[in-house]
């Protein structure tokens, strides 16, 4: 239990942060000036991973997008971030990635309400 918090946790903060910063920004992604590619820098600087520079971290970032894209599970891609020290950094990158360069990654992993399960109800004397 205390991995997975370990883990999804920084994922989780990064996206909300990621999001949060981008608003509804309409702008290419992959321009140099896009508010997603600054939130996205801005994000992974914050996790403590070393890229060579901005443009190896974009890289990444959209690399990760593509692997989702094509099947690769969450915790896969985290582990594919050579450049993070640990799992964790690992998460937050992919939290930032998903946050700024595939926001439908993140709805893609939630589940539909209709398989969540119910309380069931109770009635209080009264």
């Amino acid at each position: 239990m205390r991995l997975r918090t370990a883990f999804v946790a920084p994922m989780i903060v990064a996206v909300a942060l990621v999001s949060g910063a981008c608003g509804s920004d309409d702008s290419n992604s992959d321009s140099p000036d896009s508010s997603h590619r600054q939130a996205y820098l801005s994000a992974v600087k914050v996790t403590g991973v070393k890229f060579a520079d901005d443009d190896e971290a974009v890289s990444v970032g959209q690399k990760i997008c593509k692997d989702l894209e094509n099947g690769t599970s969450v915790s896969d891609a985290a582990k594919g971030v050579s450049q993070a020290a640990n799992s964790g950094q690992g998460a937050a990158v992919v939290g930032a990635a998903m946050g700024s360069f595939c926001p439908g990654a993140a709805k893609d992993m939630m589940p539909d309400k209709s398989d969540l399960p119910t309380m069931p109800s109770v009635d209080l004397p009264g």
